[in-house]
């Protein structure tokens, strides 16, 4: 893995953990502070000078989990802690040690998939002991949790763990379809009602992606003499129809890139991904998306650290306020990959994992506390296959060249997320290739410059560490996939 670069003008210098730069200006004498003083947790508070006075997270867009504040975002496993069943001859749910190794690896909360609390309520409540021991967060998942039509049945599945402190809320329902709409909103006010009682609770609803067909987005499941009710049903419709009827806390969906020979990538990402976030930024609530860990039938591959990367640090810059990895532990069936086998060892995917959410807990204090307005590209976008059809980014997400104090950008491949960041600006600059580009001549590491309209001042951070730079640019070497956030100001 490359290590990212910063450089300064008049005397560049290594540090420990970066190389920063700045044209025209040498770093404040605080730039060669160490991380655990520098690092977001601990020089932006709530209430910091620097900031201008308390922030209001609230007006971001932020949904965060109630075992966890503002500034902390959501970090998700998929079948995180399966039970003995279902092929599994581990209970994962009892085993304190994965507990502890998704800690480790920057996971904050617990995904429920057959770990049904109506079925193991006693060793659910087991792994809510250990999700408080290692700060963890966790949605329960319940047989019939999108369609639930008994207050009774619910009050009695969760007797003895409706209190718990880690005890974040319910997996509803995995990409259902239009027909099932009415239903979990239906469901989700029973589970409420139970629960009013007790802290805020997330009711999670994971949407389809746009390469999901039109049977699967109105019915789910299907047959071939299955007939829409409709002339045709759109994945706009779709989105609509779930926002008006459901009024999620949390927009989640799923779109898994990392298909077919690499590097190849899949088409309509972006495409998905900003019909997601202008969604989410009109509602005013957050975007969670499942970032993919594992291969499995339909053609998509294992990704390697660069493809984890990039498909972590795009959503970023795209504004996601969420991270889910699909999958924990390795689902039955035709998989390969994610964190943990179906035996409870780590795979190499969980390194990757733990690499990635090195870069989130540098940054998430930032990101969850700004808006996002768009995105600059720069330089080619990532090849589809090995000919000439690039992937693309929707127009109205585009920014141009420019944002407030950014006046241009020199990149071979680079993204940049642009945000308002309590009246500063914040910039999420990603290394937007996952290999080199054998039709540009573009290696995969990319050396990014900001260039700015003035000189200025702020900070650059990334999972290595936070420093100060001043001038009127910035220059950043990174590998493939990876990013670094730029606050001015």
């Amino acid at each position: 893995m490359m290590k990212k670069k910063f450089y300064i003008a008049a005397s560049a210098f290594l540090s420990a953990l970066l190389l920063f730069s700045a044209a025209c200006a040498a770093p404040s004498d605080s730039a060669e502070s160490s991380s655990a003083d520098s690092s977001p947790g601990n020089s932006l508070s709530d209430s910091s000078s620097a900031q201008g006075g308390t922030i209001d997270y609230g007006t971001y867009g932020s949904y965060w989990v109630p075992q966890h504040d503002y500034k902390t975002m959501p970090v998700g496993a998929y079948n995180s802690i399966p039970p003995a069943k279902y092929g599994y001859e581990k209970n994962f749910l009892t085993d304190e040690e994965i507990f502890k190794a998704y800690a480790e690896a920057g996971v904050n909360t617990m995904m429920g998939l057959t770990d049904y609390v109506t079925l193991n309520q006693a060793d659910v409540a087991t792994a809510l002991d250990f999700c408080y021991d290692y700060d963890l967060a966790y949605l329960l998942a319940y047989s019939g949790a999108d369609n639930v039509k008994s207050e009774s049945n619910v009050r009695s599945a969760l007797a003895t763990v409706m209190h718990h402190e880690n005890f974040a809320g319910i997996m509803l329902s995995d990409e259902p379809g239009r027909t099932m709409y009415e239903n979990l909103a239906s469901s989700r006010s029973i589970f409420e009602n139970v629960l009013k009682d007790t802290s805020e609770k997330l009711y999670h609803v994971n949407l389809f992606p746009t390469y999901a067909n039109e049977k699967q987005l109105w019915f789910r499941s299907y047959t071939s003499e299955d007939t829409l009710p409709v002339e045709s049903y759109t994945y706009e419709q779709y989105l609509r129809d779930y926002m008006e009827i459901f009024e999620p806390q949390v927009l989640s969906y799923d779109f898994y890139p990392i298909q077919g020979s690499f590097p190849a990538l899949m088409n309509g990402y972006f495409e998905n991904m900003s019909l997601i976030r202008t969604a989410a930024l009109k509602a005013n609530i957050p975007f969670w998306v499942y970032v993919q860990t594992c291969s499995f039938a339909d053609g998509q591959r294992l990704p390697t650290q660069a493809d984890l990367l990039w498909n972590v640090n795009t959503c970023l810059a795209y504004g996601a306020k969420g991270i889910q990895y699909f999958c924990g532990v390795n689902p039955q069936g035709d998989f390969v990959g994610s964190m943990f086998d179906a035996e409870g060892n780590k795979t190499e995917m969980y390194g990757r994992v733990k690499l990635a959410n090195e870069m989130i807990a540098a940054v998430d204090e930032v990101l969850m506390c700004a808006k996002s307005e768009g995105v600059i590209v720069k330089g080619v976008m990532p090849q589809l296959n090995r000919g000439e059809e690039r992937m693309s980014i929707p127009e109205g997400d585009l920014l141009g060249g420019t944002f407030k104090e950014l006046s241009s950008v020199s990149s071979n491949h680079a993204l940049v997320g642009c945000f308002d960041y309590d009246g500063k600006t914040a910039l999420y600059v990603v290394n937007n290739a996952v290999a080199d580009d054998t039709i540009q001549g573009c290696a995969a590491a990319d050396e990014i410059t900001l260039n700015f309209n003035g000189k200025v001042s702020g900070y650059a951070v990334d999972g290595g560490g936070k420093k100060d730079f001043a001038g009127e640019s910035l220059s950043v070497s990174l590998g493939a996939g990876e990013a670094v956030l730029v606050v001015v100001g």
